[in-house]
């Protein structure tokens, strides 16, 4: 059974895999992005490196901004 570590690990991985792909592809900096959800440009910053998660406020942010469900962040 992995662990709850592992999964942790596995999702911010994916997450921010996914938000660095639509980034790139909408052409947004990581400055502009921020703006356009009202958060602070460290912290895009933090979930590009994938260090941190967002909040799920933020997540369902992001989500909605790009069109996309939860989901495609973390499968």
């Amino acid at each position: 059974m992995k662990s709850e570590e592992y999964y942790r690990k596995t999702i911010k991985k994916n997450f921010s895999e996914r938000l660095n792909e639509l980034l790139y592809t909408s052409k947004f900096t990581a400055r502009e992005f921020a703006e356009r959800i009202n958060v602070a440009h460290e912290s895009v910053n933090r979930w590009l490196a994938g260090d941190r998660l967002p909040s799920l406020c933020n997540a369902k942010k992001i989500a909605d901004f790009f069109y996309k469900d939860l989901d495609y962040f973390v499968d």
